[in-house]
Order: C-alpha cells, then sequence, then structure tokens
C-alpha cells in the first residue's frame, strides 16, 4: 500500500476551523463517505447542544445576551424563544440534515453541512449574519458553528479509525 496524504480541513463561513495533514500508509481508502457519516451525525448532536444551551457547549463561550429592547419585543412576539431562535427554522436546519434550508452534500471525497435560511424579505442568510454579528456593530456576532476542542479531538479520532479500517 503506497504512501499518500489526506488534507481534512472544516470551514465555517470562510473561516479554518480546523486543519490536518495526516501522512501514512493511506493509499487504499477511496471512500470517505463512512467517516463523513459519523462526522455528520457527530454535528448534528453537537449543534442541538449548542442551541439547547445558548451556545455554551463544551466550554464554548454563551452567545451574548440580546438588547434589552430586542428582548423585550422578541418576548411579546415569540414568547419563550431563546437567543439564536425565532421560529425555529435555523436551528432545525442545523441540527437536522433532512429540515427545510438545511445543506447537507455527500461525497465519496468530501461532507457539505450546513443552513441556507433567509430572513422572510430574502435579504439576510440568518446563519450568516448570527456566524458574523453586523459589520456596523448593532449586532454582535453569536456563532451557531463552532467547533470545540473535544469535538476536533473526536473528529480526528474518526479519521484515524477510518484510516486503520476501524470505522
Amino acid at each position: 500500500m503506497p504512501d499518500a496524504q489526506i488534507e481534512f480541513a472544516v470551514e465555517i463561513s470562510g473561516e479554518v476551523q480546523l486543519h490536518r495533514l495526516v501522512d501514512g500508509r493511506i493509499g487504499a481508502v477511496q471512500d470517505f463517505r463512512p467517516f463523513f457519516d459519523r462526522v455528520s451525525s457527530d454535528f448534528y448532536a453537537f449543534e442541538s447542544n449548542v442551541f439547547a444551551a445558548g451556545g455554551a457547549a463544551e466550554g464554548l463561550p454563551a452567545w451574548p445576551a440580546l438588547t434589552e429592547r430586542y428582548a423585550r419585543w422578541k418576548a411579546r412576539k415569540f414568547p419563550g424563544a431563546g437567543v439564536l431562535i425565532q421560529t425555529g427554522a435555523l436551528r432545525n436546519a442545523l441540527t437536522d440534515p433532512k429540515a427545510p434550508g438545511a445543506i447537507y452534500e455527500i461525497s465519496s471525497e468530501e461532507l457539505r453541512m450546513g443552513a441556507a435560511r433567509m430572513t422572510p424579505d430574502g435579504k439576510w442568510d440568518l446563519g450568516l449574519i448570527h456566524q458574523r454579528g453586523r459589520a456596523d456593530g448593532s449586532m454582535p456576532a453569536r456563532p451557531p458553528l463552532r467547533l470545540s476542542r473535544e469535538r476536533r479531538t473526536r473528529w480526528m479520532g474518526f479519521l484515524a479509525d477510518h484510516i486503520s479500517g476501524e470505522s
């Protein structure tokens, strides 16, 4: 079996969150779908925890609180809805690959996951605006997509298992 190199990268909204080059006797690995299946299942479980914990999952900080004014408006319009949740559409798209607006594309060499949820007027991508915040500072970033150190380590373990034939 010849030596080869695999590049494993996780990019969120153009920002590299994880990038590793794995060298070794991995030339026989042609299909990464089993590995991607494990990563995607883990991703959706993690995102469920992130939303349930207001961003504060696995040592990550909580999302910034809403402004007092916006919190009052939201309580009237969407009683009981937490931070980053009004209708639940964005949360659903990031926790269920079959939900409307979910991005889930898998091949033997690539996995893409995320959400394409637009505001009702079609002007803003909800995930992206929360991921980055507003450039004018009127809304802080409340990134729904982040990776904890634990998650990065777990996914690299999944990759090692797959390459060694243990997945």
